[in-house]
């Protein structure tokens, strides 16, 4: 819903989202065009001959699978090029004249990253987290690239043997420092404009189970990084850890609305009007104020 009321003013396309991975998330689904990326499991390319005749197969019998596929190779193009063929990629048009959507310039772009989700089975330590981080950055900083994209890392979902300072967890969080680290290099100079929000679609209970992990709770934490962001600090009513200052005897309190961080960065970092966050993007909200003084 933000995505549908930026700016496109200047450009031919009017593709200015990102959505990292299999699925798109649902904070990225709406009228919006966004386009989707997921790093390639092991496999045989396609040759550029295959892709051709695909190419040609398609524009002559299905319009709108020929689209996509045109799309498709172009994100992918982008994902594996430098700055340079990137750019290319993006504002290319397909052979046989399918059409290929195109999108905003990259600046001032918003990335969330939202943990979620049952553990993958282990494979390379977490190297999925750095290869959609890299990608990111290359989409955003391409001439003609998104604005604001979201990627979600799986595996938070601790419910035994969870390990915040040496197991599973704190592997977790060692794979989501090293995709912040790679983003924020890949972004080079754009970094600077660059608003990172990291959120959990669940909290934590405030004390371990039977089975040394943590179940579903109530509070969490939300994490500004980035170059716009006026950083060192923490912004909390800390309510305390004793029986009596939890939610319900077990949960951390709830103590600041998620939509009021959201709506102070959609608000100062993007130009989105106060009356549009409360009206039509998070619609009948206009109670929750953005949070102000979020940016540097």
């Amino acid at each position: 819903r933000a995505l549908a009321g930026l700016s496109h003013a200047g450009t031919s396309e009017k593709q200015k989202g990102l959505a990292m991975g299999a699925v798109v998330p649902l904070v990225m689904r709406g009228t919006a065009p966004v386009m989707s990326w997921t790093p390639k499991a092991n496999g045989m390319p396609l040759r550029e001959q295959s892709v051709e005749r695909l190419m040609d197969l398609y524009a002559h019998t299905d319009a709108g699978l020929a689209k996509a596929f045109a799309e498709g190779m172009a994100i992918d193009k982008v994902a594996s090029a430098g700055a340079d063929e990137a750019a290319a990629a993006m504002m290319a048009k397909p052979a046989k004249g399918s059409p290929m959507a195109g999108g905003m310039m990259g600046a001032r772009p918003l990335a969330a990253v939202e943990p979620a989700g049952p553990a993958p089975k282990p494979a390379r330590p977490f190297r999925e987290f750095i290869e959609a981080a890299e990608a990111a950055a290359k989409f955003m900083t391409t001439a003609g690239g998104p604005r604001i994209g979201a990627l979600s890392f799986d595996g938070w979902d601790t419910h035994a043997n969870e390990g915040s300072v040496s197991g599973p967890l704190a592997g977790r969080f060692g794979g989501l420092d090293g995709a912040i680290r790679a983003f924020a290099e890949g972004m080079g100079p754009a970094w600077k404009d660059t608003v990172v929000l990291l959120v959990t679609e669940f909290g934590r209970t405030a004390r371990a189970n039977g089975t040394a992990g943590t179940d579903h709770g109530t509070g969490s934490v939300a994490v500004l990084i980035g170059g716009a962001v006026k950083g060192g600090r923490v912004l909390a009513d800390w309510p305390g850890l004793r029986d009596s200052d939890l939610y319900e005897g077990r949960d951390l309190k709830q103590t600041r609305d998620l939509r009021s961080i959201t709506k102070g960065i959609l608000r100062d970092h993007l130009g989105i009007p106060e009356g549009a966050l409360g009206e039509t993007v998070f619609p009948g909200s206009a109670g929750v104020k953005g949070v102000e003084g979020l940016l540097g």
